[in-house]
């Protein structure tokens, strides 16, 4: 699957690249991201795959801003990607459903493509099929990260545990984390 597995290692060979200024690395992780809208058009897979895995991506491609290999029209295609597939909706929609850690992973990847997405003129197709510029997606993404870390906002679902019950407690507990074994909520 390209979605598994490889952002960690772009990553890391990006920053080599970004440290030591050796084209070849950046070659290798653009290669690799070009991979990604030509393999998989769609930007389908697992959601938490996808949560866990855009923004090692999207941090390989801003490190190797500036390669002579990494053209403007590689970047377009891959922020196309990002924007058009059904990566940023997978985001969105973990991001405003979900109370657990697909919650918190949704919305910070979110807001990683919505960040990497500003002054690009492009927009953003939520979960519900509507249209926000990157600055409107970023805010909602970070509001629903804080919504979720305070109780949550009544939408977000803890996926059958500790049903409502959100957010982080001030003892530290996080109860859709602490429903798992025998203990319950």
């Amino acid at each position: 699957d390209t979605i598994d597995g490889a952002s960690t290692l772009l990553y890391g060979k990006a920053l080599v690249y970004h440290l030591k200024n050796d084209p070849a690395y950046a070659a290798s992780v653009r290669d690799r991201l070009m991979e990604l809208p030509a393999n998989n058009p769609s930007g389908s897979g697992d959601p938490l795959s996808i949560a866990r895995h855009i923004p090692g991506f999207v941090a390989a491609a801003d490190l190797i801003e500036g390669y002579s290999g990494w053209t403007a029209s590689d970047k377009r295609a891959f922020q196309n990607w990002l924007r058009s597939s059904n990566v940023y909706k997978i985001l969105d929609e973990i991001s405003h459903v979900r109370a657990n850690n697909w919650g918190f992973m949704g919305s910070g990847a979110a807001a990683y493509v919505a960040d990497y997405l500003t002054g690009s003129g492009l927009t953003l197709t939520n979960w519900k099929g509507s249209q926000e510029t990157p600055g409107q997606a970023w805010r909602e993404s970070n509001a629903k990260g804080f919504a979720r870390m305070n109780h949550g906002d009544g939408v977000m679902d803890t996926g059958g545990t500790c049903p409502g019950m959100h957010g982080i407690y001030p003892s530290g507990r996080i109860p859709h984390e602490t429903g798992r074994g025998s203990t319950g909520c």
